[in-house]
């Protein structure tokens, strides 16, 4: 959906802007992300359209990029046999958009 497409990029955006996101998270410490929330999106959710949100927060407009990375990393496991990219690919077209 596209919610998954925002939730993916605004992640990735965490990610980079805190490093030890994912090692605090796995620890329980979920109050980083809870803040970095509440600064940069849910302040502003009134004030600007979705589209204008994700351009401010990660500084690029609506990417399936970040969600496919996501898919990647979650379901493709070297050496497991599970072979999702042509369907990755068949969603990912080269505009940088999802086509689903």
């Amino acid at each position: 959906t596209l919610g998954n497409l925002y939730a993916a990029q605004f992640y990735a955006t965490a990610e980079r802007e805190i490093p030890t996101l994912e090692a605090r998270i796995k620890r329980g410490q979920f109050h980083v992300l809870r803040e970095w929330l509440q600064k940069k999106i849910h302040i502003h959710g009134k004030h600007y359209p979705a589209g204008i949100l994700i351009q401010r927060v990660t500084g690029e407009s609506l990417t399936s990029e970040f969600f496919l990375n996501y898919l990647e990393k979650k379901y493709i496991k070297e050496g497991e046999g599970l072979h999702l990219a042509p369907l990755l690919m068949a969603v990912h077209s080269t505009d940088g958009q999802a086509h689903l």
